[in-house]
């Protein structure tokens, strides 16, 4: 064993012998055989252990027992103990979850504290196989097959080639004591379940089963960095970063699977559904202008990209008009208005200037942010149209659609979309009086 050991920490992971290690051990059989053959091979090491609190005397012997054994090899020993069960109710996840979130992060902590190259854990064939079996009965993606990684960033796991009987074996012909963890009987939690129930079932269809999983973990290894390099090219060819904003090619894209669409966009935390769903949007004619957001970034679909930003937070400006006569400036646009006689009125066509029936205007009247929803009968038309497909005609490019507003009458309809439309309401006609006038005008 001790050979097959060498070559996977030579080849696999390639520690040498002034690397410092921190070793995550708990009082069982797989750290204790990482920690007896770890010291065989003269490699620098520490031990770090985690009491949870979680099986009452059991889990302080454990804590004793592990000291023990740092303190006749003469290593350096780190001890922590956590309240477990209070932390899993602040957090709001399941106790494993925290267990396995708190011993990483006071790893990782007392490695960087003590300028600790690597931490060890123990982790075997077995340990692999029944995380593949989890992830498919949750679902998974190429990552989720692909096993436990020898070395992961500064994580190694020494005894990753060795199966749960192999290590068995060496710590009875070795004279290696451990103590058992009672809660690795119980079959309440997932991964219990699939190693005392599922395994041995599997076991019974395939003697071999561990080898056999090694050597699909070692195809699905290869398949995954295939996969990896095909999505970088990807990236080089359909990808292109303005102002901190990504944009992606559609024409260049449209014609890919979701799965390649997922790998592009999940590092700004879009799920594989988002994924689904983009795909089938870039195959519409008419998808420009839709969004999909996930925790902090949107996705915009433009007529030519695709872009992902951080999400802004919404802003409504808005501000109230009690009188005709009024000049302001909002959002970064001047709104003025005047008052014409019929007599004197000559009409000018212009996107930026509206005209109404001054008698016929309900005020207050309300300038703001137009948002999605927002419908308008434009001028001419019997029919309302919503603001965003008023605003697709018009090519206005994604990212300077925020900027329109539109004016809102007291009877809660839109009058105007400022800079672009007119309403039907309201419209001049031959018992017109007093015509209000209004001009927009973006500042620059």
């Amino acid at each position: 064993m001790n050979n097959k050991f060498k070559k996977h920490i030579n080849e696999s992971i390639n520690i040498k012998l002034d690397d410092t290690i921190l070793v995550a051990a708990s009082a069982g059989i797989d750290s204790c055989v990482l920690i007896d053959l770890l010291l065989k091979n003269n490699f620098k090491i520490a031990i770090a252990h985690c009491n949870f609190q979680l099986r009452g005397t059991e889990s302080s012997d454990n804590h004793s027992f592990i000291e023990k054994i740092a303190k006749n090899n003469k290593l350096q020993f780190f001890s922590i103990l956590f309240d477990t069960l209070k932390e899993s109710k602040v957090r709001k996840q399941s106790i494993q979850m925290v267990a396995r979130e708190l011993r990483y992060e006071w790893f990782q902590k007392i490695a960087k504290d003590n300028n600790f190259k690597y931490i060890a854990t123990g982790h075997h064939t077995n340990d692999s196989i029944e995380t593949v079996i989890l992830n498919l009965t949750k679902g998974t993606g190429i990552a989720g097959l692909h096993g436990i990684k020898p070395l992961n960033n500064n994580i190694i796991r020494p005894l990753l080639p060795f199966s749960r009987e192999e290590i068995l074996k060496y710590a009875t012909t070795q004279s290696i004591e451990w103590q058992e963890d009672s809660s690795n009987i119980s079959t309440k939690y997932a991964r219990n379940l699939i190693r005392h129930e599922v395994i041995p079932i599997l076991k019974k269809i395939n003697p071999n089963l561990e080898n056999t999983f090694t050597q699909t973990f070692e195809k699905i290894n290869a398949i995954e960095k295939i996969f990896e390099k095909y999505v970088e090219n990807k990236i080089i060819e359909t990808v292109k970063i303005i102002q901190n904003e990504i944009y992606f090619d559609i024409e260049k894209l449209k014609n890919e699977n979701s799965y390649v669409i997922y790998k592009l966009i999940e590092n700004y935390g879009f799920n594989y559904y988002q994924s689904k769903e983009l795909l089938l949007l870039l195959h519409k004619i008419n998808c420009s202008g839709k969004i999909l957001y996930s925790t902090d970034y949107q996705l915009i679909i433009d007529r030519l990209f695709f872009i992902i930003s951080i999400k802004k937070p919404i802003i409504i400006s808005e501000t109230i008009i009690n009188e005709p006569i009024f000049k302001i400036e909002l959002h970064n646009q001047i709104i003025t208005s005047e008052i014409i006689e019929i007599n004197s009125f000559k009409l000018t066509k212009k996107n930026n200037i509206c005209y109404f029936d001054l008698n016929e205007v309900k005020f207050p009247l309300k300038i703001r942010t137009w948002k999605h929803g927002d419908k308008i009968v434009p001028f001419g038309m019997k029919g309302k149209k919503n603001i965003s497909d008023i605003l697709i005609d018009y090519k206005i490019p994604q990212k300077e659609k925020s900027n329109f507003l539109v004016i809102e009458d007291a009877d809660n309809e839109v009058i105007s979309l400022v800079n672009l439309k007119a309403s039907n309401k309201n419209k001049i006609s031959l018992e017109t009086k007093k015509i209000i006038k209004i001009t927009s005008n973006f500042l620059k």
